[in-house]
């Protein structure tokens, strides 16, 4: 009976202290099949950051498209921002966009592929 309170304790803590998963690392989660992570998927800042390094021609590893749709769509990107990313050039250098808490910056190079920075907007 001690150790089942103690686990309710050390569960009621973390609770209080913020343990929970951040928007951010539940899109990654609900995304993650197999392996257990996605390739070129990196969660930043303690939740609060998704970094993507899109698959490139030169590039063979990194996120691929499906992968990266998954994420972005977990996030909620407004159509209208996954359109401007499809229109993105390697001639446009960086885009931003902002949406409900969150700022995306990226790139697009055909060599390189799609690079997403995703930031959550401090309150």
């Amino acid at each position: 009976m001690k150790q089942l309170a103690a686990l309710v304790i050390v569960g009621l803590a973390v609770a209080a202290c913020g343990g929970g998963t951040t928007p951010i690392e539940e899109a990654v989660e609900a995304c993650v099949y197999g392996s257990g992570e996605i390739e070129g998927v990196r969660i930043a800042d303690e939740g609060q950051s998704l970094l993507i390094n899109g698959q490139g021609e030169d590039e063979i590893t990194g996120a691929n498209i499906f992968d990266t749709f998954c994420l972005l769509n977990e996030i909620e990107l407004p159509d209208s921002v996954i359109s401007r990313m499809d229109s993105t050039s390697s001639l446009s250098g960086q885009q931003e966009a902002t949406w409900n808490d969150y700022t995306a910056y990226w790139t697009y190079h055909p060599d390189n592929g799609l690079d997403i920075i995703i930031e959550t907007n401090a309150d």
